[in-house]
């Protein structure tokens, strides 16, 4: 891992625990000094906007793996200490085009991985696979926020949700 990406990891670890974060917070959980983090990022706010991007690129390359529905899942989960920043930046993806552009595109690509499933017969029919789609998102996140919370772990994490998406999302017989 390149040190860039490893300081990114660090600071969204630390802005999921503590998203009101000081500089000088930050700095010292990266365990760079604050001169350093100052020279590498023009303000707190840079911070963020970075911290925001590298979290939606690493759901993105996890999306493009090509894995079961169950794998991504879990990937997502494994990594909810860096992503789970994600949680609690929903303004600033909200207010930045590129972040909001980068958002739109993940559910757009776990909309193309529900419909390949449902296509496959592994899914339910006769529900909206858009539906899917966002339940499977807002399960992921309310795992995150579980994990950040301390109630569950993450490979506890993957197996919550998908029982609870896919014992709902099983075709039937009449689908």
């Amino acid at each position: 891992m390149s040190r860039e990406r490893r300081i990114l990891t660090v600071l969204a670890a630390a802005l999921a625990r503590n998203p009101g974060a000081t500089t000088s917070e930050l700095a010292a959980a990266s365990g760079i000094s604050r001169a350093t983090l100052n020279r590498r990022f023009s303000s707190r706010d840079a911070i963020v906007r970075d911290v925001l991007l590298f979290a939606l690129d690493a759901c993105a390359e996890i999306l493009e793996q090509d894995n079961t529905l169950r794998k991504l899942v879990d990937a997502l989960c494994v990594r909810a200490p860096e992503l789970a920043v994600l949680l609690h930046l929903e303004s600033a993806i909200d207010a930045d085009p590129i972040a909001r552009a980068k958002a739109e595109q993940l559910l757009s690509r776990l909309h193309a991985r529900v419909q390949d499933a449902r296509r496959s017969r592994r899914l339910r029919r006769d529900v909206p696979a858009r539906w899917q789609g966002r339940i499977l998102a807002d399960l992921i996140w309310s795992g995150w926020a579980a994990i950040q919370a301390g109630e569950i772990g993450a490979k506890e994490c993957g197996d919550l949700v998908w029982r609870s998406w896919i014992e709902g999302q099983q075709p039937t017989r009449e689908s």
